[in-house]
């Protein structure tokens, strides 16, 4: 389990989140159990390196207290090289626990070797597990999905580590067929087009 130092900060709101970020800081809340929420700021050199590791499980320091904690959402700037904001959970380490956690795809589908497009729908799947048990990916084979075939959630033999929270009906992902473009017609080519048939209206004379 991460180790994260923390601290308890007194303005709230979006202009005090603004004025921690423009100091370096990053604004943070920990909420959950019926407790109080309490707001929070980390350092980015305490924080980033564990977001690198992709571990879910941390523990806070703050004041003195520790506190076992989830990472629930990471928000970031329009370039995604920033962290504007991050919500932590507290936990119960004997209880389970509903989280995302990302999809690492291994090997690739033989059917864009063939020309196919890799469509992946899904990019995590919501487990429910104990703290403890939690994976940091959870890794899915696709090299023999070929042209056309679909791969669902039951499709797939996951750990019994934990349970899945999603309709086992759910894409995960597919290979859709090249897509054929028709050619483009040929400049000088005969016209397949029959000719308009133009009728003149008979006078009266000729209808006598």
């Amino acid at each position: 389990m991460v180790t994260i130092a923390v601290t308890k900060r007194a303005g709230l709101g979006r202009k005090a989140c603004k004025a921690l970020r423009c100091e370096g800081k990053i604004p943070a809340i920990l909420y959950g159990q019926k407790k109080d929420v309490v707001p929070l700021l980390i350092a980015p050199e305490a924080f980033l390196p564990f977001l690198n590791k992709r571990e879910h499980l941390v523990k806070l320091q703050i004041d003195g207290a520790e506190e076992n904690a989830v990472i629930k959402e990471v928000q970031f700037n329009t370039f995604g090289d920033q962290v504007l904001h991050v919500d932590f959970c507290r936990i119960d380490m004997t209880k389970k626990i509903k989280l995302h956690v990302p999809i690492q795809f291994l090997g690739t589908p033989q059917g864009v070797q063939k020309g196919g497009s890799w469509e992946k729908s899904l990019r995590a799947i919501e487990i429910s597990c104990l703290p403890t048990d939690i994976p940091e990916f959870i890794r899915i084979n696709v090299e023999k999905l070929d042209v056309g075939e679909i791969l669902r959630l039951k499709d797939v033999q996951f750990a019994e580590s934990f349970t899945l929270e999603m309709p086992l009906d759910s894409v995960v992902t597919s290979i859709q067929a090249p897509k054929v473009e028709a050619p483009a017609p040929t400049e000088g080519a005969p016209s397949t087009a029959e000719p308009e048939v133009i009728k003149k209206a008979k006078t009266e004379t000729e209808e006598a």
